[in-house]
Parts: C-alpha cells; sequence; structure tokens
C-alpha cells in the first residue's frame, strides 16, 4: 500500500467513525451538492442516486476539515470517468472552485473513488459534480 491510499483509508476511517454533535455556537455545516453534468452513456438519474447516498461523507469531510480551518467555505468541482464496472476512476478537482484547501480536495476524491454506479450502456461515461460547503466560523 502506497502513502496515498494509506492516508486516503486514514481520512475516510475517521470519517465513518466521527459523531456529529450539535453546537449552538457555530453555524450549521451546510454541503449543497449541485447538478452532475453527466456526459457519455450513464442514465443521470442514476448517477445522482449515487451520489446521494454518500452524501454524508461529503458533508463529514467538510466537519472534519473544519475542526483544523474554521474559516473554510468555497464551491468545489469534482470530475470523475465511470468505467465499464460501474466504477469512478481518473478522479480530479476540477480549476475553477474557489475551495483551494488541498487536503480538502483530497478528500472529496476519496470519496469519489469509491463510489459505484450502474455501468455505462457502452464505455465509459464523464461526470462533473459541483459542491458548495459553507458554515464556518
Amino acid at each position: 500500500m502506497n502513502v496515498r491510499t494509506l492516508l486516503i483509508a486514514a481520512v475516510l476511517f475517521a470519517l465513518s467513525a466521527s459523531a456529529t454533535e450539535p453546537n449552538l455556537d457555530k453555524a450549521p455545516v451546510r454541503v449543497k451538492l449541485g447538478t452532475p453534468k453527466v456526459t457519455g452513456a450513464c442514465v443521470p438519474a442514476d448517477v445522482i442516486k449515487a451520489v446521494a447516498r454518500r452524501e454524508i461523507m461529503w458533508t463529514k469531510c467538510y466537519e472534519l476539515m473544519l475542526k483544523k480551518q474554521p474559516t473554510l467555505a468555497g464551491t468545489a468541482t469534482i470530475r470523475w470517468t465511470i468505467n465499464k464496472q460501474g466504477r469512478a476512476e481518473e478522479v480530479w478537482a476540477v480549476k475553477g472552485g474557489t475551495l483551494k484547501d488541498i487536503s480538502m480536495l483530497h478528500c472529496l476524491r476519496g470519496i469519489a473513488k469509491r463510489l459505484r454506479f450502474e455501468p455505462p450502456s457502452k464505455g465509459v461515461c464523464e461526470v462533473h459534480q459541483p459542491a458548495e460547503f459553507s458554515g464556518g466560523k
């Protein structure tokens, strides 16, 4: 296992193990997943459903990063392809978002890499998933 894989596994473990407790002193954490742009032979509704099933992980990733950087906020678009087996690959953060924190972008990439989809009817397809993060101090 390489260092990057271990880092992603550790972050995802921390995200899945952390409990969210309400804190009335802070603004509520808000993660808004936009409508993905889907090109190729995938059904957009299937992609939306698969992303929505893991929406809590996007929020937990943001909550974890807020502990280190309380003012973190902004937008990001994560791009990936869906291969013939329905797995995300070639996952990247698209340039142009206002969220520049490398750790946060790596966390989001790790989540996207673990998404599973209905396999495309032919070939592969590409997804651009926008997200907006707000609610830090």
